[in-house]
């Protein structure tokens, strides 16, 4: 692949540092969090974007030389943009 082939993939591997420090942090949060309703709400979308952000990780693992472009892009793009929001959301709610 060329390097203009591959440049969607610099939006998503920011959103997965970005995600991963966000997680970092909930981490702790949720270390200290007295348990109540909105605790399992909060541990309940952080295993979410962690489970987002592990798949978004493994797509970006994987040898790229062996997928369709189109559906590697197609792919990445929609776990990126769920991530995204799955992250903002996520920090919204603390």
């Amino acid at each position: 692949m060329s390097w203009i082939e591959v440049q969607f993939l610099r939006q998503p591997v920011d959103a997965l540092s970005e995600c991963r420090r966000t997680l970092k942090y909930a981490y702790a949060f949720a270390y200290y969090l007295e348990a109540n309703n909105l605790t399992t709400l909060f541990e309940t979308n952080q295993s979410d974007l962690e489970l987002a952000t592990e798949q978004l990780s493994g797509m970006l693992e994987g040898d790229l030389e062996d997928m369709d472009l189109a559906e590697l892009k197609r792919k990445v793009q929609d776990k990126y943009r769920y991530v995204k929001l799955r992250r903002k959301k996520s920090s919204a709610s603390n």
